[in-house]
């Protein structure tokens, strides 16, 4: 009667709903919101992981400390051993031709330590980034096997849904069988009461009894071929319906076998199995690394030769002391120093882990923003059906959506008197709600009929109605009476 409204017609109002059409791709509405809400599942799980891993990488961060005081101060100390080294040399000026040897070799010694502290710096980088490779490579590794482990976890839930399916398509069919074997053992029998004439109660005669017989077995037998005919067309259909899920299940075990195909690959990646998770000592590396060991023993060797026996001078006992007390100060800063690098590169780590978690909460933004699309979708396609139907009553309006508690709304389909549910609503109300629906049929199908109106004593006011009205009051005459009345405002 409302008749009916397109999709397409519903996406001329609204941008956000033609968009949603172009999205759909094939697919129903249904399964689209399905799909919406499976994906956005999907990236929820990957994100709940992510605070976990952030958590990790703080504890394994090392304490922050002033690294550009301790810069400073290395510096600093740095230059003061220069400068003793050179007071040193310059004691050395004064005695004999042996210290002014040692003036230069001091100087040499202070070029190669310049030179082996600048190759500490580079394989220090060096071997951290290495470290760092493998370190985002074995996260990598452990998102991508986290993600096809709950995207298996999710399609065998499907299976199971689909199996339970087919199990119970299974035991339909075979009632239907069974069914089926107890049509076909049916066999005619005529009752004995058919073999007498209803007429004179006397059994019939021969030939009008082999006539009923005819009758009645013609009558059996095509009853029994309609319905055994339902029965092959009922199990034909179960059957078709078993073959495609059978082929879906197919499907997503072919899909779990390449998803656990590609968890094997991942387990077996030397990514995957990379087990130095901590920050490898560096310094033990540098000074394994053979370019570092030839510039420390160059160093070692200008040591060796300043060591040698010289003439003793009394200025220089408290300059090497100091000497010895700079360079454990400046060891000690060196190792602190270390830490610099591995706070840089956990919190770049962090800073990844934290793009990650706002570009996965953007997307479910726009998965949310979606599902609502597709509900205000839903609900303007029934909000138009609704304007449609009640435009053909005069007082009754029907209400097609359904308020929750949730703040969510449900379709229904109930009709309305005064904003009063037909149930709910008087007698009155009701016989004229009823006249109101009958007026729109009529008006529809643009046929009228009698209308017969019990217990018409309860309504003041019938709503004018084209066709004719039996009003049925109770009175308190003896006998039933009957009156006619061709005017409708004094009926």
């Amino acid at each position: 009667m409302a008749g009916t409204i397109s999709d397409n017609e519903l996406a001329q109002q609204n941008t956000d709903f033609a968009a949603l059409l172009a999205q759909l791709q094939g697919k129903s509405l249904t399964d689209y919101q399905k799909e919406v809400a499976a994906k956005k599942k999907r990236i929820k799980d990957d994100m709940q992981t992510i605070p976990a891993r952030i958590d990790e990488c703080k504890r394994n961060m090392p304490a922050v400390d002033d690294f550009e005081a301790i810069e400073k101060e290395l510096n600093e100390k740095t230059e003061t051993l220069r400068n003793v080294d050179l007071q040193l040399a310059d004691i050395s000026t004064k005695l004999t031709e042996q210290d002014k040897t040692a003036k230069a070799l001091y100087a040499k010694k202070h070029e190669l330590e310049i030179a082996a502290q600048t190759l500490y710096s580079q394989l220090e980088r060096k071997y951290l980034n290495s470290w760092q490779t493998a370190f985002s490579a074995k996260n990598s590794a452990d998102i991508e096997l986290s993600r096809r482990q709950n995207l298996i976890q999710t399609r065998e839930q499907e299976l199971a849904y689909i199996n339970q399916e087919i199990a119970q398509d299974n035991g339909k069919l075979t009632a239907l069988r069974e069914a089926y074997a107890q049509i076909s053992a049916e066999q005619f029998v005529m009752n004995a009461n058919d073999r007498i004439c209803p007429t004179c109660g006397q059994e019939l005669q021969e030939g009008a009894l082999h006539a009923k017989y005819e009758q009645l077995s013609a009558h059996f037998n095509a009853d029994k071929s309609e319905r055994l005919n339902q029965n092959v067309q009922q199990g034909k259909s179960l059957v078709e319906k078993i073959k495609s899920k059978t082929a879906l299940i197919d499907e997503i075990n072919a899909h779990i076998a390449t998803l656990q195909k590609e968890i094997d690959e991942i387990k077996q990646s030397e990514a995957y199995n990379w087990k130095v998770v901590n920050r490898p000592n560096v310094d033990n590396l540098i000074q394994m690394d053979e370019a570092y060991i030839c510039a420390t023993q160059a160093i070692q060797d200008i040591d060796n030769e300043i060591a040698k026996p010289k003439e003793e001078n009394a200025g220089n006992s408290d300059l090497l002391d100091a000497k010895q007390v700079l360079q454990s100060n400046i060891d000690e800063l060196k190792s602190r120093l270390a830490a610099k690098a591995q706070i840089e590169t956990t919190g770049k780590r962090i800073q990844e882990l934290e793009t990650e978690y706002r570009q996965n909460a953007e997307m479910i933004s726009q998965l949310e923003k979606t599902e609502f699309v597709i509900a205000s979708f839903k609900k303007a396609r029934v909000e138009t059906v609704e304007n449609r139907i009640n435009g053909l009553f005069s007082q009754v309006r029907f209400k097609m959506y359904d308020q929750q508690i949730n703040g969510g709304e449900a379709e229904c389909c109930e009709a309305m008197i005064d904003g009063v549910p037909y149930s709910d609503a008087n007698n009155a109300s009701k016989i004229n709600a009823g006249l109101d629906i009958i007026n729109a049929i009529c008006k529809f199908e643009q046929i009228t009929a009698p209308i017969f109106i019990d217990n018409a004593e309860s309504v003041n006011q019938l709503l004018r109605t084209e066709a004719q009205v039996i009003r049925l009051v109770v009175s308190t005459d003896d006998t039933l009476q009957v009156q006619t009345s061709m005017d409708w405002d004094n009926e």
